[in-house]
Formats: C-alpha cells, sequence, structure tokens
C-alpha cells in the first residue's frame, strides 16, 4: 500500500512483507541461519516448515533484515 499525499510534497511509503506464517523469533532464525550459510532445506526442516516458505520468505522483493 502507498499513500502519497500531494498537498505536503512527503510521500509515505507502507508495504507489507508476507511473514509465511514465521513469528518474528522465527525470522531473525531464518535470516541468521541463512547467513550461516544453511541450505532452504535445512531452515525449513529447523523450523518445521516447508523449505519453499523459508526460501519464499527471503527472497520477497520487500524482505528487508538487518545484516550488520
Amino acid at each position: 500500500m502507498i499513500n502519497a499525499p500531494p498537498s505536503d510534497g512527503h510521500v509515505i511509503v507502507e508495504a507489507e512483507v508476507r511473514d509465511y506464517g514465521f513469528s518474528p523469533a522465527q525470522q531473525d532464525g531464518i535470516w541468521r541461519r541463512w547467513r550461516e550459510g544453511q541450505s532452504f532445506s535445512l531452515i525449513g526442516r529447523a523450523l518445521g516448515a516447508p523449505m519453499q516458505h523459508a526460501r519464499r520468505f527471503l527472497c520477497h522483493p520487500m524482505a528487508m533484515h538487518d545484516i550488520g
């Protein structure tokens, strides 16, 4: 969803990222495991979820995470 009020010249962007049923803690775990080099299969198995869900979560165009 994008809101762009023309009156003040500022643009506010709000995006909804699909979480594929993962809790915030699980999402952090997915990013951590991915940075460690684990495969999508291992990530999915560790979370008890289909590996496609982990892959889609990580590959979502709006998926962003602090990788610092």
